[in-house]
């Protein structure tokens, strides 16, 4: 059975769909601050930063083949975005919460398909979250406004 035109060139078409929904969140982000005047304050800078180092990520999981590489690269993608969700959840937080979704889904589609059982799946999830956490967290207290 020959592949679909988007599966022959992407590995994962759903981490190309949140990379390129990231992308956008990020734009309409810095766009709608940008409108506001007042300039862009070294928070603005480190959280249009962490979205689109989540994009490239993503976009780095659609053209990867192997399996567990994919699955890391997703996975730390789907978890800095969850991660940033809960923090702007009354902002941009519910679009980045569908985006986390779906690449972490591509996450574990490609865990899957690299041998990876659902009990390493559940423990990587936890890593990514928790480290996407704990640089999140610093990158909030470095870019604190006094």
């Amino acid at each position: 059975m020959a592949k679909p035109l988007l599966g022959r060139w992407a590995a994962s078409p759903a981490a190309l769909v949140g990379g390129i929904a990231a992308t956008v969140i990020v734009v309409g982000y810095l766009a709608i601050i940008g409108k506001q005047g007042e300039g862009f304050e070294s928070r603005v800078i480190f959280v249009a930063a962490w979205i689109a180092a989540a994009a490239v990520l993503a976009f780095a999981a659609v053209f990867t083949r192997a399996h567990r590489r994919r699955a890391l690269l997703a996975g730390a993608a789907a978890a800095m975005l969850a991660v940033l969700a809960v923090a702007a959840l009354f902002s941009i937080g519910i679009a980045l919460l569908l985006v986390a979704l779906l690449v972490g889904a591509s996450a574990s589609v490609a865990a899957h398909e690299g041998g990876i059982g659902p009990l390493w799946r559940m423990v990587w999830l936890v890593v990514f979250l928790v480290g996407a956490g704990l640089l999140m967290a610093a990158g909030f207290q470095l870019t604190a406004v006094t």
